[in-house]
């Protein structure tokens, strides 16, 4: 109970935060109007045991605890704070903790799960390369008792049934916040491009929320939504040259994650046309960061992952423990230009 109080008060500055920030930069020209608070849905810390639940609880000996974190794609430096923020909680519990890396193969994913299963994880953290490709390994976990917790890129309908709780941002109004920031920078109008990863619900759900604003605006044109299997530089980068080379004259683009978006950089970089384009993006990572700063990004949607992964672990603890937790939570994001950049700590520096 102790260790979930705590994370309720990590969840509640962050929503603070969120609120901060926003109100610090809504002078600015940059920031647009629905960055200044968070969604209705993320202002609540998640709910908790009950005070009779919780004497019910038992106190776990964390030492005997073997948990498993298995992440979709470790080159990915949002992936890589995920765990890391999995990793420090784990350490700092005492958890013995097995940390796999899926390399963007959901074959692979569901191997590193089997065998987290037969090693006798009692928990099991994942972030799905395919939102719709790891529901027999999900299935096999929940008939064996493994706690699930499905981190970052949200499980779809079906599997969800066999996962314990949900975490990850509001991935929605990640997309809807560059949306804003790209309207206000082409002043209404212009020809824009997406990119887009169909096998991950947290692109999806971040394209939907980008088009719901995009599309108030009939002087902007998406003259292009380029699918790709996954958000990583080296797949995005011939993405993005073939979309450069087909569309020259492109005004603006939504990148997805801050490392497709950082590849639009390199493509643009190439053809001399990176002033004539406003590129915007989702993660808030280090590099992205300093993309903003240099001026060759215009801004980025801020997560926190390892604000999702440390609430992963305590999470399933508090079930270990014989309590409740909620079964999603959504995080806000917040919207990171040049103007307040270095005042967003979300990542390891």
């Amino acid at each position: 109970m102790k260790k979930m109080r705590r994370i309720l008060a990590v969840l509640m500055i962050l929503v603070l935060a969120v609120g901060m920030l926003a109100g610090c930069s809504k002078g600015a020209d940059t920031t647009p109007e629905t960055t200044t608070k968070a969604p209705e849905t993320t202002t609540k810390a998640p709910e908790t045991t009950t005070e009779k639940e919780a004497e019910s609880e038992t106190e776990l000996d964390y030492s005997k605890l073997h948990f498993g974190m298995s992440s979709k794609n470790m080159a990915n430096p949002f992936q890589r704070e995920v765990v890391v923020g999995c990793e420090n909680k784990c350490k700092e519990l005492g958890i013995n903790l097995t940390v796999t890396d899926a390399g963007s193969d959901p074959v692979k994913q569901a191997k590193d799960m089997e065998d987290m299963i037969q090693a006798g994880c009692q928990a099991i953290l994942f972030v799905p390369y395919d939102s719709s490709g790891l529901e027999a390994v999900l299935k096999q976990a929940h008939e064996a008792g493994v706690i699930l917790i499905n981190l970052d890129n949200r499980v779809d309908d079906s599997s969800a049934q066999y996962v314990d709780s949900i975490i990850v941002s509001d991935n929605h109004q990640a997309g809807q916040i560059p949306a804003e920031a790209l309207v206000e920078a082409l002043d209404g109008k212009g020809q824009i491009a997406i990119y887009s990863v169909p096998t991950s619900l947290a692109s999806v759900y971040r394209i939907e929320g980008f088009k719901s604003v995009i599309e108030q605006y009939p002087d902007i044109e998406v003259v292009v939504e380029q699918t790709a299997t996954a958000g990583s530089e080296d797949v995005a980068l011939p993405v993005w040259e073939t979309v450069f080379n087909t569309y020259p004259d492109l005004d603006g683009l939504f990148g997805y994650c801050d490392s497709a978006a950082q590849a639009a950089v390199s493509a643009a970089k190439s053809r001399g046309i990176l002033d004539q384009v406003k590129i915007v993006s989702v993660d808030g990572s280090t590099d992205g960061k300093q993309f903003i700063r240099d001026g060759e990004m215009y801004g980025s949607a801020a997560q926190f992952p390892q604000v999702i992964s440390e609430s992963g672990v305590e999470f399933a603890c508090t079930l270990l423990a014989g309590g409740t937790v909620e079964k999603e939570v959504l995080i806000p994001t917040v919207w990171c230009n040049k103007d307040n950049v270095d005042e967003i700590n979300n990542f390891s520096e």
